[in-house]
């Protein structure tokens, strides 16, 4: 008997109970293409709706079969917020444990201040001026219109939230604690913030004035004097930077010499009397101040401070027209972020001594025919001259 000959029509095979609970009774039988394809279009139909199902009921599942998990608890929401962040959660927990702890008090007020100085460079960083032109009577009113939702709050409103809130603790620190220079020192620059500079004066003044006070028997005096002596310093260039701030330059040069003559390394002196110099217009003062910063910023071996210094002067000779000194600064300038290995400074760097050879526009003097006074018109467009050979300037157009 030959051999049984299979099918072409027919691309596979399965085998099928045809009674159920019957074992080993099994038939074969041939599928269609048709068929097949038919069974396909049910099987795809059928996850269809089962994915469907899945993402309006909220099942879905992720990661299946995958190494990586995705992290939850205390550490993963931890490693998510803001470092100030963490530093206030901690201390609070601190003082859930010691109420009365002025440390604890006057650190978790400090937090809140870095907190509210980071939210503060968040928005001069996010600030844009806003040109479009709105409509006299919304801009006429203060108050939301009817129907409009309630308005989220504002960064300045959480950063003033920051603020009070290191201003609580930090107050209930000094009344555990009247003579706690720490918490002084930062409730008085919380006061600046806020636009108290009397109040802040008062603060540090009552740091300056611990100097005076007997050190205890059971303290070390080498250890009290230096601790002093650093606070009083720190004290001196915060009244210093109020009395610049207030444009009281006189009093804050005064300020600047005593520190210089206490303690001749001190690299914010220097650069604060440039910013000062510059501010009542006597650029050559700035530069020698500015080159006393480069120097010991150079003794320091801080790279960045000596980059900021070269670059302030090279700004500054620019506006003094002496441009060729203001190259070579720059030069100075761009050796020192090369020698940082930073790309993004040295980048800055080149983009500027760019700026420094772009040629600058004409301008004219007198109004034209053809433009506002004090520009020059662009000139008009010339016609390109194409050189051509005889043979071609023969040939017919």
């Amino acid at each position: 008997m030959p051999p049984r000959r299979k099918s072409t029509d027919y691309s596979r095979r399965r085998r099928i109970t045809t009674k159920p609970g019957a074992e080993g009774e099994q038939e074969e039988r041939r599928i269609s293409p048709q068929e097949r394809r038919r069974q396909i279009m049910i099987n795809l139909g059928v996850w269809f709706l089962v994915l469907v199902f899945a993402m309006s009921s909220g099942v879905m599942c992720y990661n299946i079969g995958g190494s990586e998990t995705a992290q939850s608890g205390p550490e993963a929401q931890q490693a998510q917020q803001d470092p100030h962040q963490v530093e206030i959660d901690r201390w609070t927990r601190e003082l859930q444990s010691n109420p009365n702890d002025p440390v604890v008090l006057a650190n978790l007020g400090a937090s809140w201040m870095r907190k509210a100085e980071t939210l503060r460079s968040r928005q001069d960083a996010d600030a844009k001026p806003n040109t479009e032109a709105k409509p006299e009577a919304e801009a006429a009113s203060p108050l939301p219109q009817a129907g409009s939702p309630t308005p989220e709050a504002t960064p300045e409103m959480v950063r003033e939230d920051a603020l009070l809130r290191a201003e609580e603790f930090l107050n209930r620190a000094i009344e555990k604690e009247p003579t706690y220079a720490f918490a002084l020192q930062t409730l008085a620059e919380v006061k600046i913030a806020q636009n108290k500079p009397t109040e802040g004066r008062e603060f540090l003044n009552r740091i300056l004035a611990l100097s005076d006070l007997p050190i205890p028997p059971e303290e070390d005096p080498e250890t009290i004097r230096a601790t002093r002596e650093s606070q009083n310093t720190r004290a001196r260039m915060t009244l210093a930077r109020l009395e610049t701030f207030e444009k009281n330059y006189d009093q804050a040069l005064q300020i600047l010499a005593q520190l210089e003559a206490d303690h001749a390394g001190n690299a914010d002196v220097h650069a604060m009397r440039a910013h000062i110099y510059e501010e009542q217009g006597r650029p050559e003062e700035a530069i020698k101040a500015l080159d006393e910063l480069a120097r010991v910023a150079e003794v320091m071996n801080n790279a960045g401070m000596m980059l900021g210094a070269r670059l302030e002067k090279s700004r500054l000779l620019q506006q003094t027209g002496d441009k060729a000194a203001a190259r070579q600064e720059m030069e100075k300038a761009r050796n020192v972020a090369e020698s940082t290995g930073n790309p993004q400074a040295v980048m800055l760097v080149t983009q500027l001594l760019y700026n420094m050879d772009k040629p600058a526009p004409p301008v004219s003097v007198k109004g034209t025919p053809d433009g506002p006074a004090g520009v020059e018109p662009a000139p008009l467009p010339q016609p390109v001259v194409v050189p051509v050979s005889e043979d071609a300037a023969d040939a017919p157009a």
